[in-house]
C-alpha cells in the first residue's frame, strides 16, 4: 500500500471519528435542548462542534509536541 493510500485511509478514519464524536455530544445534549430557544440551540451546536474539533485535533498532535504544553499547564496550577 502506498503512502498516499495510507494517508487517504487515515484521513477517512479521522473524519469518521469526528462525525461519531459529534453525534455522541448531540445525543447527550438532547435532554436539555428542548429547554433552549431555537437561536440558543443553534449557537450551542456551533460552539460545541468547533470545540470538539479543536479537542480532537489537539489529541492528534504527537506526544513530543504535547509534553511542553502539559508542563506549562501543570506549572500554572
Amino acid at each position: 500500500m502506498s503512502p498516499n493510500e495510507l494517508m487517504g485511509i487515515r484521513t477517512a478514519r479521522v473524519s469518521e471519528d469526528a462525525s461519531q464524536t459529534r453525534q455522541e455530544v448531540v445525543r447527550q445534549l438532547e435532554a436539555i435542548l428542548d429547554q433552549l430557544t431555537l437561536m440558543d440551540r443553534c449557537r450551542l451546536m456551533r460552539i460545541l462542534m468547533r470545540n470538539v474539533d479543536d479537542m480532537k485535533s489537539f489529541l492528534d498532535i504527537p506526544n513530543n509536541m504535547n509534553y511542553p504544553y502539559y508542563s506549562i499547564i501543570l506549572e500554572e496550577n
